[in-house]
């Protein structure tokens, strides 16, 4: 008879293999529901859905989820937490959680700075919607500039020629999403700087997609 693992801190993880669980974690918080593993590949920038089968594997064999064999959504996590931010601030206002990149990514934090007062919903069409301070000037060509809200909406998916909010090698950007053959490209909208190309050996994750904007000093667009 086997024995399911249980979780073990002792048992190292590589830095992609975190990527994948906490984009699981947060998966379950937004949706109640666990990601298919192709949601998890397109979520965390990894083309094949066979390097996604074996971290999930080796994250079994570590104790931090149970897979039940035969279904598309058959991954259980041991331990469940909630998005820090995302949902009811409380106030019915938009949290406003940190800064995001234009330009060089910046550390990832989920720090609240406050909430904004807004309706996510009447101006956005996002309930759960959260606002990052732009920083940096990649997204110049989208006229998107240092100082501005980026308002996403939480969710692990894009299509072609949104602008996304990733949370790239442990930083947080926000670039024009793109998938070409077996990689994805996260593409400024500025010259000045490269694209980041995802070929499924970097750490990512799919923040949300953003879908509105407040100017510094303005008032909101959509």
């Amino acid at each position: 008879m086997s024995r399911e693992s249980k979780p073990s801190d002792n048992f190292s993880l590589s830095a992609r293999e975190r990527t994948v669980l906490g984009f699981i974690e947060d998966f379950f918080a937004c949706h109640g529901a666990p990601p298919t593993m192709r949601e998890i590949g397109a979520g965390c920038g990894i083309p094949s859905t066979r390097t996604v089968s074996d971290d999930l594997k080796r994250l079994a064999k570590a104790g931090r989820i149970r897979l039940r064999r035969g279904r598309s959504r058959g991954i259980e996590v041991t331990t469940r937490r909630t998005v820090a931010g995302v949902g009811d601030s409380g106030g019915g206002g938009i949290p406003l959680l940190g800064r995001i990149a234009a330009g060089v990514p910046l550390a990832a934090d989920a720090v609240y700075d406050g909430e904004l007062a807004a309706d996510g919903t009447t101006l956005f069409g996002a309930a759960n919607c959260f606002a990052l301070t732009v920083r940096g000037d990649s997204m110049l060509g989208r006229h998107i500039v240092d100082g501005d809200l980026a308002v996403i909406r939480p969710q692990f998916t894009a299509r072609d020629g949104d602008i996304v909010a990733a949370e790239v090698d442990g930083e947080v950007t926000l670039k024009i999403f793109r998938r070409a053959e077996d990689r994805v490209l996260l593409l400024p909208a500025n010259d000045a700087y490269a694209p980041v190309v995802l070929d499924g050996s970097r750490p990512c994750r799919l923040l949300g997609v953003m879908v509105g904007l407040i100017r510094s000093g303005s008032g909101p667009q959509r």
